[in-house]
């Protein structure tokens, strides 16, 4: 359990990087060989989400790379409420290339009074 929590608080970490910091950060560290421009699209998907005010649960941001052969979907699990703050629970969906396996990846993160969202 303390492995899927480092996981997903490095997940998150990657994130909230700029977009241009995001070309040197792979969240997922070496559990995943996740090439910067994937990064990029799974953080584009991503931020997608939780810009749109009226997402609904089960929308979800597809990303494909043709350069890699990597792809993947980010969906919205839950919208709640956390100390007075709104909050969305994500899941990454990712199809590496060469494994025949999907990684599933959820983390809740909240929005703050100055705009910008944390991990829960």
């Amino acid at each position: 359990m303390n492995a899927a929590r480092t996981l997903l608080a490095v997940l998150v970490l990657g994130l909230l990087c700029a977009q241009a910091a995001l070309a040197q950060v792979n969240p997922f560290g070496d559990s995943l060989d996740l090439k910067d421009s994937d990064v990029a699209m799974l953080q584009a998907a991503a931020s997608a989400l939780f810009r749109n005010d009226k997402a609904q649960i089960g929308q979800t941001e597809s990303w494909s790379n043709p350069k890699t052969g990597n792809s993947g979907a980010v969906s919205l699990l839950e919208l709640f409420e956390h100390a007075g703050m709104p909050c969305k629970r994500l899941q990454h969906s990712i199809k590496q290339k060469g494994y025949a396996d999907l990684r599933i990846y959820q983390f809740a993160r909240c929005r703050t009074a100055d705009g910008s969202w944390k991990l829960l």
